[in-house]
C-alpha cells in the first residue's frame, strides 16, 4: 500500500520533534550522595544550624559528623526550600536534573574542640556518600551572609577579623561584604571552596563604593585563591565574591577568612624530626609584590606524629608531620636510601634528585606535598635509571592526598634520577611550592589481610583486629 506523501512527511516531522528532546534530556543519577554543608564550618564554643545539601537522598537519611568535640549526628527529616537569587530563564535541558536538596541539621562545637577539619557524610538505605567532606572548626567570629547582598548598595557589613560564609545560589549571583580599613592597612583574604568539595570556582575582588576595582596581590592554595590588599587610604571597601561560570546552586558554598594576620602560603620544611628543635619558615603575602618570611620554632616530643605551628603573626595554625628522630634529612639533592629531601619547587625549573644505590634491592620513591602547606598541587615527575633510560613517567595531575608520586621498583647498583616539576601557577603569581622526596627500601609482595569477623564491635568493649602477614 502506498502512503500519501503529505502524510509521510508529517509523520517524519513528528518523529523528529518527538525524538530530539528525548535525546537531549539529561539522565539523573540514581545514587544518593553528599554534596555540601552550609555554613561549611563554625567557631569553637558555638552551636549552629546547618543546611546539609544532598542529591537523590530521601527523608530520613542519616547525617554523620566526626571530630573531637563535634556533635550533630541526626536523621535528615526537615527539608529547606530556598530558591536562592532569581535567575534568568534558561531552556529546560540546561536545568540540572540533580538539583541539590537541602536538609536542616544542627552542629555543636565544644569550646575546647581543636581547630582544623572535621569530616561529615550521609547514609541511607540506597547507599552513602561517595566520600567524606570537610567541616572547618575556626577561632574567628563567624558571619553567614544575609541575602540579598548581591549589589554594592546591599553589601553585608562585617567587622574584621571575621570568617564569612556564603553560597553562590543562583545564576550570575554575586555576594558583597563591606568593611573599613585604615590607610596602608592590609587585609588578608583566604578563600575555602574547592578545598571544601564545593562546586564553586571562586573569584574575588576588592572594589570601592563606586565599583572601581583595586589591584590585589594574589596566590593560590590548591584551586582556591588567597589574596592580600593594602588600602591606599582610609575608607570603606567591598569584597566581591563570584563564580567563574554563571552557574550557582546550594552546592556552591564558600568560607572566606578576612584578617589582618598573615595567611600561610607554604611551610618549609613540610616535616620535622622528633626530639629536636626545628626552625620553620612560613611564607605569606604582604599586600605589595613581595613575600614575607615568618620564622617559627617547634620542638615535637619523641613519639609525636604531628606538631602545630603557633605564631601571633599567623591567621591559621598549620600542622606538620613528625618523622623519626634518626631520619637522615638531606640539604642537597642527593637522596640515599633511607633519607628524605625537603626542597622548594621554583616555577619553570625542575627539581633533579640523585639516588645512589650500592646493591640490588627494591626501592619505594615518593614525592610528598601535604595539603594546605604548599601551592604545588599539580606536579609531574620522571624517574630515570643509571643509563638515563626512563623507568616511569608521571604526567601532570591533581592528586588528592599528601602523596603525589609513588613508585616501587627493583634497582641495581648505580645512580638513579628523579625529576619533579610544578605546574599550574601563572607567572605573575609568586611560587610558594615545596615538597619532600622520600626514598625507602620496599618489600615487594608484602600484604596484610584481615578476617571477615574482625569488625564485630561490642559497645563498651575493646576491639582487637587480628592481622596476618602473608
Amino acid at each position: 500500500m502506498k502512503m500519501n506523501p503529505i502524510r509521510f512527511s508529517a509523520l517524519a516531522g513528528l518523529l523528529v520533534v518527538m525524538c530530539v528532546p528525548a535525546m537531549a534530556q539529561p539522565v539523573p543519577t540514581k545514587l544518593p550522595d553528599s554534596v555540601a554543608i552550609f555554613p561549611a564550618g563554625g567557631r569553637r564554643g558555638s552551636a549552629i544550624d546547618v543546611h546539609v545539601v544532598t542529591e537523590q537522598s530521601p527523608p530520613g537519611t542519616r547525617f554523620y559528623i566526626r571530630g573531637p568535640g563535634i556533635e550533630g549526628d541526626c536523621h535528615l527529616e526537615e527539608e529547606i526550600f530556598d530558591a536562592g537569587q532569581p535567575s534568568p530563564r534558561r531552556p529546560p535541558t540546561e536545568v540540572p536534573v540533580n538539583y541539590p536538596r537541602q536538609w536542616k541539621a544542627r552542629v555543636k562545637i565544644s569550646g575546647d574542640a581543636r581547630t582544623g577539619t572535621a569530616l561529615w557524610d550521609t547514609f541511607c538505605a540506597a547507599g552513602g556518600s561517595s566520600g567524606s567532606l570537610p567541616f572547618v572548626v575556626g577561632e574567628l567570629p563567624e558571619v553567614v551572609e544575609s541575602e540579598s547582598n548581591s549589589t554594592r548598595d546591599q553589601a553585608h557589613r562585617v567587622e574584621l577579623p571575621v570568617t564569612v560564609n556564603g553560597q553562590i545560589h543562583g545564576e550570575r549571583d554575586l555576594d558583597y561584604f563591606q568593611f573599613e580599613l585604615e590607610a596602608n592597612q592590609v587585609v588578608h583574604i583566604e578563600v575555602l571552596a574547592r578545598r571544601l568539595g564545593s562546586r564553586m570556582e571562586p573569584i574575588v575582588a576588592v572594589v570601592d563604593e563606586s565599583g572601581n576595582q583595586f589591584t590585589l596581590q594574589r596566590a593560590f592554595l590548591g584551586d582556591d585563591p588567597v589574596a592580600a590588599f593594602r588600602a591606599p587610604h582610609k575608607g570603606i571597601y567591598l569584597l566581591r565574591v563570584g563564580n567563574v561560570s554563571v552557574q550557582g546552586s546550594p552546592a556552591h558554598v564558600y568560607r572566606i577568612n578576612l584578617t589582618h594576620k598573615a595567611v600561610p602560603l607554604s611551610v618549609f620544611p613540610v616535616s620535622v624530626p622528633a626530639g629536636r628543635v626545628s626552625r620553620i619558615e612560613v611564607l605569606a603575602l604582604t599586600g605589595n609584590t613581595d613575600l614575607q618570611t615568618i620564622p617559627v620554632e617547634v620542638f615535637p616530643e619523641k613519639g609525636a606524629t604531628q606538631v602545630r605551628l603557633v605564631s601571633e603573626q599567623l591567621a591559621t595554625i598549620p600542622t606538620l608531620a613528625v618523622i623519626a628522630a634518626d631520619t637522615v634529612v638531606r640539604d642537597d639533592t642527593t637522596v640515599p636510601v633511607g633519607a628524605v629531601l625537603n626542597s622548594r619547587l621554583p616555577p619553570g625549573k625542575p627539581l633533579i634528585c640523585e639516588i645512589p644505590v650500592k646493591e640490588k634491592t627494591h626501592l619505594n620513591v615518593r614525592v610528598v606535598i601535604p595539603d594546605g602547606l604548599s601551592s604545588a598541587q599539580i606536579i609531574s615527575a620522571e624517574l630515570r635509571g643509571p643509563s638515563d633510560t626512563v623507568i616511569k613517567r608521571f604526567p601532570p595531575a591533581a592528586v588528592t592526598g599528601a602523596i603525589k608520586v609513588q613508585h616501587d621498583f627493583r634497582v641495581r647498583p648505580g645512580t638513579y634520577r628523579l625529576i619533579v616539576r610544578s605546574h599550574g601557577a601563572p607567572p605573575s603569581v609568586p611560587s610558594t611550592a615545596v615538597c619532600q622526596v622520600q626514598v625507602k627500601q620496599s618489600h615487594p609482595g608484602f600484604k596484610l589481610s584481615a578476617g571477615r569477623n574482625c569488625l564485630g564491635i561490642t559497645q563498651g568493649a575493646t576491639l582487637k583486629i587480628p592481622l596476618t602477614s602473608i
